[in-house]
């Protein structure tokens, strides 16, 4: 079997021949972000809201921006609270790439989502991003109740670079003692230096949506020598593990369920099969993805309130 053919149908027609471009040379960050931008920026929102808010989260030097999404009025029960990472490599993508997938997840999970504008790489290299989640959190737990939100129910959630960033952030919590995290949520992310993984051999080389060169280039903005390699995963939240069968990434997003797993930790590992890198931004295309959301909303509503 071609490698190809193990793309869900509906992938292989929203991308066509864009699946076989391998870039060269890559242009400056700011010119990159445009590009990657402007197809979910030109278009409208097509997920219903209750409502959205924009704020800022207060730090001592800058100011960390923040979108808040109600799926519904406010209710007698607080609701979940979810910190949501987007992803793009630490260097593109923003609030506004992410919109349409916050608002579906807020609807299906009936919880209210507070989606982080962290700071990109080059100008802003790790632990740029990071800093900006945990002033979040801080933020989120000591504000949680006032949004109609259970702050002894925090979730984080995030996308490729975001589920990196979740999964830093739920370490940080544990060894600085910050706010409990009752669940985090990992989406095709990665969590070391990159190897010539299986799946990076397979699916790294052109045909599918994240090339090998791409992900080197994006891993050098960020400055790979300040991310840390090997870490203690003992004692951290319940996690659920999503992977793409078609991704370069996959193994490592396993590799790292497994290692969360022999640490002792409680852990769900979901491989979305016939799927590729990135394919949460395009929820409202591709069915198998709308399936999944609506599994991780019902995954949500599951979390149970802790009065402690």
């Amino acid at each position: 079997m071609l490698l190809k053919e193990l793309l869900d149908p509906q992938v292989k027609a929203f991308y066509g021949s864009r699946l076989d471009q391998v870039p060269e040379v890559f242009p400056p960050a700011e010119i990159l972000r445009k590009k990657s931008d402007e197809p979910y920026l030109s278009s409208p929102s097509t997920e219903k809201i209750f409502y959205w808010e924009d704020r800022q989260v207060p730090c001592a030097d800058r100011k960390v921006p923040i979108r808040i999404y109600w799926p519904g009025p406010q209710i007698s029960s607080p609701r979940p609270l979810l910190l949501y990472f987007h992803g793009g490599g630490f260097v593109i993508h923003s609030i506004q790439t992410h919109d349409d997938l916050c608002r579906r997840i807020a609807n299906e999970g009936d919880c209210i989502v507070v989606s982080v504008e962290y700071r990109l790489a080059p100008e802003y290299p790790w632990p740029a991003c990071l800093d900006d989640g945990w002033e979040a959190l801080l933020w989120l737990k000591e504000n949680g109740r006032s949004l109609g939100g259970d702050p002894n129910r925090i979730l984080l959630m995030g996308d490729s670079a975001g589920a990196s960033i979740c999964a830093q952030l739920s370490i940080t919590c544990r060894d600085r003692k910050g706010p409990a995290i009752a669940k985090q949520i990992l989406c095709y992310g990665t969590f070391r230096p990159i190897e010539e993984t299986e799946s990076l051999r397979l699916f790294g080389y052109g045909g599918f949506v994240l090339p090998k060169k791409t992900l080197e280039w994006f891993t050098k903005q960020f400055k790979p020598q300040n991310f840390p390699a090997e870490q203690n995963l003992e004692h951290l939240p319940s996690t659920l593990c999503i992977t793409a069968e078609c991704d370069p990434l996959r193994d490592d997003g396993e590799t790292f369920a497994e290692e969360l797993r022999a640490a002792g930790n409680e852990v769900d590992l979901w491989r979305i099969k016939g799927m590729m890198h990135g394919f949460l931004l395009h929820w409202n295309r591709f069915d198998k993805v709308k399936e999944l959301l609506h599994a991780v909303g019902n995954d949500i509503k599951d979390i149970k309130r802790d009065d402690r």
